[in-house]
């Protein structure tokens, strides 16, 4: 039998600190919630909860006569507060001073802590535990989706872990906030990367801001003329060479989705261009091109570039992303970018020497910005880490 550490216990086949328990929700919450009595003339401002612990978002302010017969409730400060629709999906948060004078629906039913029994901010965190998930779904009862409500009886009659001390729970959200902090203040530096880059590439590959030792003409050339389109050199891979690849070998296509139909090899440095754009748009994130240097699966919803001596693959690469492809797509609901419009796209092409200052000056901001999405990851499992310890009472505060 193992032995329990001292200040320790086993309770409900785990291993907990001796001043934590197993509580019923309704012990530690009660619901609340005044109905709003709707003026058709008058403006109300609703809230809405996003999964994934994201929290609460603002809704566009609506008339009274627009919310109808719909029953909405004024939001109360320091409440718990979830999606019925969508809490096995994470969806909860909590009210703030904010959002006092704002209304939700009965959708989004409202928890306040019963004589301070628990921290607000340390349920949101619990429940954004692989524990807490499944404390949600567990009281979510139906299929997936829209079927999958939360029951509001079933949800008080769970049970979960918690510290007695409010002392402690409070202990714990500082230690996570201070966590989220950093993550928040990493992702708006990334942010702030992005723009300088992407201001930077506009000036850069438009001839506006150069280099003061290159004083060449540029020249306005369609991408035909620069680069060689590889599509008709796709050969299908068959089923065996498939099943021997396992996986070993990046995917890349228009859509993003690996399904082993027409794939497609090729082992030198190229470009890829989305054809349908619906994955690698820019607005997405994600830019319409990919540089690759490496062996890869492309399927026939891209299109495989190979540029030509006289422009550099990457300077290529970051003429064709930072360009509006949008406007070279054609068809109806779901517009494509054929091989005969992409090469007739413009770029501006300066010297050989100019490209290659240009385009590694703009590498080294994708460099810095890769270091920074690398840490920024590294703090997320950190994050990720330190709740599982601190809210299983497996570290102490």
């Amino acid at each position: 039998m193992r032995n329990i550490q001292e200040g320790y216990k086993k309770e409900k086949s785990r291993i907990i600190p001796i001043d934590w328990n197993f509580v019923k929700i309704y012990s530690i919450l009660e619901k609340v919630g005044k109905k709003v009595d709707v003026k058709n003339y008058e403006s109300y401002q609703q809230i809405g909860i996003r999964s994934h612990g994201k929290g609460l978002f603002y809704k566009e302010s609506v008339t009274g006569e627009q919310l109808g017969n719909k029953s909405v409730f004024w939001i109360e400060k320091d409440c718990f507060i979830a999606n019925i629709v969508f809490a096995w999906e994470q969806a909860i948060g909590r009210t703030t001073e904010n959002e006092v004078g704002m209304i939700c629906s009965h959708r989004f039913p409202m928890y306040r802590p019963i004589d301070n029994k628990i921290d607000v901010d340390y349920l949101v965190y619990l429940f954004k535990t692989p524990y807490g998930k499944k404390v949600l779904e567990l009281a979510s009862p139906g299929g997936a989706g829209r079927n999958k409500t939360l029951g509001q009886k079933e949800f008080i009659n769970s049970e979960i872990l918690i510290p007695d001390s409010i002392e402690e729970q409070k202990k714990i959200v500082k230690i996570l906030s201070t966590w989220e902090l950093a993550i928040k203040s990493q992702e708006q530096l990334i942010e702030k990367k992005k723009e300088f880059k992407k201001g930077l590439m506009q000036k850069l590959l438009s001839g506006e801001v150069r280099f003061k030792e290159f004083k060449d003409k540029w020249n306005d050339v369609t991408l035909n003329e620069v680069a060689n389109c590889l599509d008709n050199r796709r050969v299908p891979i068959n089923g065996e060479q498939r099943n021997g690849i396992k996986g070993d070998i990046p995917y890349y296509g228009a859509t993003g989705i690996v399904d082993y139909i027409n794939k497609f090899i090729f082992d030198e440095e190229i470009i890829l261009v989305s054809e349908d754009g619906g994955y690698f748009y820019e607005y997405k994130d994600k830019p319409i091109a990919f540089y690759i240097n490496h062996e890869c699966w492309v399927n026939n919803h891209a299109h495989v570039l190979k540029n030509k001596k006289n422009i550099n693959a990457k300077y290529l690469y970051y003429s064709l992303i930072h360009k509006n492809i949008i406007k070279y797509l054609n068809g109806g609901t779901r517009s494509k970018l054929n091989q005969k419009d992409l090469m007739m796209i413009n770029i501006k092409l300066p010297s050989i020497n100019e490209q290659t200052k240009i385009s590694s000056t703009i590498e080294s901001y994708d460099k810095e910005i890769d270091l920074l999405q690398k840490e920024l990851e590294a703090l997320k499992i950190q994050k990720k880490g330190l709740m599982q310890r601190l809210l299983t009472g497996e570290v102490r505060v």
